[in-house]
């Protein structure tokens, strides 16, 4: 089960996260493991206080085309 869970937790940093926090499972966890969720943490960015300029822009850049879209089926109903 543990490496059900590991396998998940590599590809969603919530659960990463989630994974390392739990003290039991922690236990368990081989340092392998534990360099590799934490790996999952640090690229998603995830409990950083603030975001990257990059990450920034990247969202403000959907937004802007979610807006542009948005305006394009209101136009059209």
């Amino acid at each position: 089960m543990r490496q059900t869970v590991v396998s998940a937790a590599l590809s969603d940093a919530y659960a990463a996260r989630e994974a390392l926090r739990n003290q039991t499972l922690y236990a368990h966890l081989t340092t392998e493991q534990r360099h590799q969720l934490a790996a999952v943490l640090t690229v998603s960015g995830l409990g950083q206080r603030t975001m990257s300029a990059g990450q920034t822009q990247d969202i403000n850049t959907a937004v802007h085309h979610a807006e542009e879209h948005l305006r394009t089926l209101i136009k059209h109903r």
